[in-house]
């Protein structure tokens, strides 16, 4: 989920704390998984 990061990195200026680049790229990383395995079923469900 680069687009999320990256627009993390914009509403962040002041990027101080690595862990906070972590914690942002962990959230996306799960979303994006969760909408990955989630998909197929919706889109199964809908066909």
């Amino acid at each position: 989920m680069g687009g999320i990061f990256e627009f993390a990195q914009l509403y962040i200026p002041n990027r101080s704390f690595d862990w906070m680049d972590l914690i942002v790229n962990a959230i996306g990383g799960i979303l994006g998984l969760l909408v990955y395995l989630k998909w197929p079923s919706i889109k199964f469900v809908l066909d």
